[in-house]
């Protein structure tokens, strides 16, 4: 069998979702061409998906040694370091792969996610807003921004955000439940209960969205009683 055939039923497994036969096809493309730093790559990251993260680490520290500017390397480093939980370390080798390739829209919006499930929701917000300076339509970092957004009291900004997401996702029931909550922290009662209700429509046993939801007409009718007082 040539080599290229190799590759290409490595590919094949891969795309197959056969992650152990991959791992045996790059395994034997290696032994052909021991300091390729994209065949290692390759190696590292189906590693990654049969749970050798040890071995994948070792692939990937050494196509990073014989391609320093290795980006995707340092990338799925990063990617390890934030599956063991290491997330000093996880930074590290993003921001490494963001000097290396500075339009790396994963790295940023990996590091956006780091610092927000440190708690560090400013810095996160940061970094989401750096990648949407790249790629402004995506759903899921307007949803993490608006997240960081919330939790740092910026709710007008947090509800930008949640908006523009509906307008790219417009059933998502977690976006219209945020964005519900935003609206009830900023005091605009009716737009939240109708987010909550439509959250509930899309998934009925949504518990949280149902929690809000009473919560939002417990505080209208507060207010309602208040106002006839």
């Amino acid at each position: 069998m040539t080599f290229e055939e190799k590759a290409q039923l490595a590919t094949e497994a891969y795309r197959n979702g056969d992650f152990k036969q991959a791992e045996l096809f790059c395994r034997d493309l290696i032994k052909e061409q021991p300091d390729d730093p994209e065949l290692l790559s390759n190696l590292g990251f189906v590693l990654i998906m049969n749970g050798k993260l040890d071995e994948a680490i070792e692939c990937f520290e050494k196509a990073t040694r014989i391609d320093p500017e290795s980006f995707y390397a340092f990338h799925n480093l990063g990617i390890i370091s934030m599956q063991k939980k290491d997330y000093d370390m996880a930074v590290n080798y993003h921001v490494k792969a963001l000097m290396i390739n500075p339009d790396f829209l994963d790295a940023l919006i990996n590091i956006g996610f780091i610092h927000q499930q440190q708690g560090n929701f400013a810095e996160a917000a940061s970094w989401y807003k750096n990648a949407l300076l790249k790629n402004p339509d995506d759903p899921d970092t307007l949803f993490n921004l608006g997240t960081c957004l919330q939790k740092t009291d910026n709710l007008e900004d947090a509800v930008n955000c949640y908006q523009k997401a509906l307008q790219l996702r417009q059933d998502d029931p977690e976006t219209l439940n945020n964005l519900g909550t935003a609206l009830l922290s900023n005091n605009m009662i009716d737009e939240a209960i109708a987010n909550f209700k439509k959250a509930l429509e899309l998934m009925p046993d949504y518990q949280e969205a149902s929690m809000n939801l009473e919560k939002a007409i417990r505080e209208k009718d507060k207010g309602e009683t208040a106002i006839n007082e």
